[in-house]
């Protein structure tokens, strides 16, 4: 399977257990669904709409409200912030936040760049850190 599918169980808090009937063998994940935010501009069909909510489910993204562009207040922008599209702004902060990505020595962010391998290794270990927590 290439693609995340939704399978819905139900959840005993009291025993700590989840119960899900599936009919074939793969890798499953469990991701909370009960608070999920509904994102107004992700059709239910487009092709990252699973992936999109599993992240929210996570707390990765919680999405850009209205006007406000959910960016960190208390966060120096990146030196080229205006080369940032604007939906991404407030996740770029984010990832800065926690400590995921930092930018470079120069304080740009560089938003045009691919990842190198060191960079792409750097981020996988900050996130497994991140989530064993």
């Amino acid at each position: 399977m290439k693609k995340w599918e939704v399978v819905q169980g139900t959840v005993d808090a009291a025993k700590g257990e989840v119960t899900v009937d599936v009919n074939r063998l793969g890798k499953y994940a469990l991701f909370n669904t009960s608070n999920q935010v509904r994102f107004d501009d992700i059709p239910k069909n487009r092709w990252s709409a699973a992936g999109i909510y599993a992240l929210q489910s996570l707390g990765v993204v919680d999405g850009i409200s209205s006007g406000n562009g959910n960016t960190a207040a208390s966060a120096k922008p990146f030196a080229d912030a205006a080369d940032i599209p604007y939906f991404a702004r407030g996740y770029a902060d984010q990832v800065r936040q926690a400590g995921l990505l930092n930018g470079y020595e120069d304080g740009t962010f560089r938003p045009g760049n691919s990842l190198t391998r060191e960079e792409t290794a750097a981020l996988i270990y900050r996130l497994i850190q991140h989530f064993d927590r």
